[in-house]
């Protein structure tokens, strides 16, 4: 079925919001307090649980980039499906700009929550990515050594 409308639209995203663990590819994400204790995180491999603690100390995003089941419906390999039998888990990426994501990695929806941006596409910017500002805000003029270089500083009639 088609949907046309805005309301049919944020509808079937709100469904699928609930029928997922409660992400949707794209969501900005954070990690659980006590997230190494889940019991499917007991068997991880270490470097696997430092990329995690590396993500989870970072003041970088973190965003979901892909929903999967834990066994597919179908023989054909549909993931992220609504009616999945099992379990959910996510590839999650670190957003190190807009639009440049690096560091997949594939963990249970279980030990993510969602950050809650509002109305924003993003939580804002990390204070590790901005450039301490050295602006000044009262401009101050340039003095050539050439008089003929300089910029007039009034208005000159032709």
């Amino acid at each position: 079925m088609k949907y046309d409308g805005k309301f049919e639209t944020i509808f079937e995203e709100t469904i699928m919001r609930f029928q997922q663990g409660g992400l949707l590819e794209g969501d900005y994400v954070r990690f659980i307090k006590n997230y190494q204790r889940n019991p499917k995180m007991k068997d991880k491999a270490r470097t696997y649980m430092e990329r995690l603690d590396f993500m989870d100390k970072s003041d970088l995003h973190v965003k979901v980039s892909a929903i999967k089941a834990e066994r597919t419906e179908s023989t054909n390999g549909v993931v992220g499906a609504a009616d999945a039998p099992t379990g959910h888990w996510a590839d999650i990426v670190v957003e190190y700009a807009p639009g440049l994501w690096r560091d997949v990695i594939t963990v249970p929806i279980e030990i993510l929550e969602r950050i809650d941006t509002g109305i924003n596409w993003s939580p804002g910017t990390p204070e590790s990515l901005m450039r301490k500002d050295n602006t000044n805000i009262k401009p101050i003029e340039v003095k050539q050594a050439d008089p003929n270089r300089n910029l007039p500083s009034k208005n000159k009639r032709i």
